[in-house]
């Protein structure tokens, strides 16, 4: 039986959620600060092809809201993209000319604004994961706010106090949050965490997905690589 979060949290297997290509990077980080969340765990799974340097190095949530406005609209022009994210049109311009710069985005002065194709299409995926020894309510509860931007949310939990009268799985499966039940020497999904639709994600889904891509995402997440 682990007698802290920490413990479980060191025996969590780097395990890879969600899409299957041959080659792919996991990129790990402990309990990075997302809005008033602060999951446990957060692992970004991203293709050979999704690892292009393309967030810029001071990358910030302001960078990722943009990326977010166009992602659901395709194209904007300026104005549209500050009615959008209730930004004028001046506090967006240097953020905007960060990301034509790296590459994220394209267009700019007369022109609309539109996704690069290799953003456009990169299909990387966050999961959030919750580490509790016990209390699975509590749980369940903050793993279900991570949906805002997270594809898949994990609840943890020690797998002999789960073996002993713990969480019940239904509520785990309702809510659409997998529930993990760790060990020392092994551990088992005991409930699958259902995908959510990308399009449904706020703006810290692909600021996540930034920070771990970026050249200063480096000394913050730990990567492997498949």
């Amino acid at each position: 039986m682990f007698a802290t979060e920490a413990e479980v949290r060191d025996c969590l297997p780097i395990w890879t959620v969600g899409r299957g290509e041959l080659r792919a990077t996991t990129y790990i980080r402990r309990e990075m600060p997302i809005g008033h969340c602060i999951p446990d765990v957060v692992y970004v799974r991203a293709s050979e092809d999704d690892r292009v340097q393309w967030a810029p190095r001071n990358w910030t949530y302001k960078h990722a809201c943009v990326i977010w406005a166009l992602r659901r609209h395709a194209e904007l022009d300026m104005r549209g993209l500050g009615r959008l994210l209730y930004e004028k049109v001046d506090r967006l311009d240097r953020t905007v000319r960060d990301l034509v710069a790296c590459g994220a985005i394209e267009g700019g002065g007369s022109e609309s604004l539109r996704l690069s194709a290799g953003v456009a299409e990169m299909r990387a995926e966050v999961t959030a994961v919750e580490i509790k020894l016990h209390r699975w309510r509590e749980a369940l509860r903050q793993a279900a706010s991570y949906r805002d931007f997270a594809d898949r949310v994990v609840v943890a939990m020690d797998e002999e106090r789960l073996g002993s009268g713990g969480a019940p799985l239904a509520p785990f499966a309702t809510a659409g949050v997998g529930l993990i039940a760790v060990g020392r020497a092994s551990s088992e999904w005991l409930v699958e965490p259902e995908s959510d639709v990308a399009d449904g994600l706020g703006p810290y889904h692909d600021y996540i997905i930034g920070s771990a891509l970026s050249r200063r995402g480096h000394t913050l997440w730990l990567r492997r690589n498949d």
